[in-house]
């Protein structure tokens, strides 16, 4: 059984919106959608400082070995 954001807010905010549905449903999975987004955010923003770095350099190999292709 899955636990999710939309689980947990599912009856807070079904006991507001009993008339609607749909709105339930919209509310609830934004606010999921919303905190998933934040978490990969967040998690990015951890890792990112380290993958650059590795990519920069290993451009300027590329850039070299292609401007050495190039020259002869």
């Amino acid at each position: 059984m899955s636990i999710s954001f939309s689980n947990l807010i599912d009856k807070y905010v079904l006991h507001f919106y009993k008339d609607n549905m749909l709105l339930a449903y919209c509310i609830c999975h934004t606010f999921s959608i919303i905190m998933l987004s934040i978490i990969l955010i967040v998690l990015m923003n951890y890792r990112l400082p380290y993958i650059p770095l590795k990519l920069l350099k290993d451009a300027e190999i590329g850039d070299a070995a292609i401007g050495k292709a190039q020259s002869t």
